[in-house]
């Protein structure tokens, strides 16, 4: 039963299911810590860090994944701690310690490549590649990039291809090129409908808004993003299209959508005060 649940669990979380995906994983849980399986308990706790971090709920998300690591690494279970220590540095990032997010990212990469671990490597390269974007180290951000995407086409990771292109799409708008920040998250957005909408979805609608060519771009994508939010979508992806949308509101000179997209955001994260949606809703 703990096995199952967890498997629901994961299926349910890039459907951006994220109140389904919680409970499926509590159960896990549940039924591990009855079973007396300390790896299904290990297994389970990543599970439900899973399901915080599709809730939008960061910080919880983060204690979740430590927790995970930590009991992973008490019982020698590597393969485990690879797949969850990369998540500890995407929370640090939505926590904006972008230093300690970039030192877990690395170590992340570390222990993935020393046991052969394809997928973690990816998932830690993104971590670091967001980091360093948001230190303002865009040429060693691309460098990192690059190799996240040499890691999609490696293992054939196709659901991660729409963040590689959301990243570039970012950098360039940090770069000052809008228009190939378009033509990226244009891209994104195809292979996102081939893959799973709920899981990057609004998030590069909320791109395709602030790097647009005009007000009838930002405004179709805008209002599709809020559609697939109301569809169901993962938190990252959430917390995500509304600072897009705040950028863009504030390029376009639109305050009255910019000051609804922060009452909004602030709104999403009332449960939880999340130094990510703090910072850009006093922005």
């Amino acid at each position: 039963l703990a096995r199952i649940h967890h498997l629901r669990g994961n299926l349910l979380f890039p459907m951006g299911r994220a109140e389904d995906c919680a409970r499926e994983h509590a159960q896990a849980l549940h039924c591990a810590r009855r079973s007396g399986s300390p790896e299904l308990e290990t297994r389970a706790l990543g599970g439900l860090a899973d399901a915080e971090f599709a809730r939008g709920r960061m910080i919880s998300a983060h204690q979740a994944f430590t927790e995970c690591c930590e009991l992973a690494q008490r019982h020698g279970y590597v393969r485990i701690e690879a797949a969850n220590r990369p998540m500890v540095a995407h929370t640090l990032f939505y926590m904006l310690d972008m230093v300690a997010s970039l030192r877990e990212a690395d170590r992340a990469v570390a222990l993935a490549k020393a046991i052969g671990h394809a997928r973690a490597a990816l998932i830690a390269q993104l971590a670091a590649a967001w980091a360093l974007l948001y230190q303002g180290e865009l040429d060693q951000a691309l460098v990192r990039v690059d190799e996240a995407e040499a890691l999609v086409e490696r293992i054939g990771a196709k659901r991660f291809e729409p963040e590689v292109l959301q990243l570039r799409a970012e950098m360039c708008m940090w770069a000052g090129d809008a228009s190939a920040a378009w033509a990226y998250a244009e891209r994104a957005l195809a292979v996102s409908r081939e893959t799973s909408v709920g899981f990057m979805g609004a998030s590069i609608l909320g791109c395709i808004a602030w790097s647009g060519p005009d007000a009838s771009v930002r405004q179709a994508a805008l209002a599709k993003g809020e559609e697939v939010l109301a569809a169901g979508s993962a938190g990252h992806s959430v917390l995500n299209f509304r600072y897009y949308a705040i950028e863009a509101a504030i390029l376009a000179e639109d305050w009255d959508e910019a000051e609804r997209q922060g009452a909004t955001l602030e709104a999403y994260s009332r449960a939880e005060p999340l130094p990510w949606s703090i910072f850009y809703t006093a922005r």
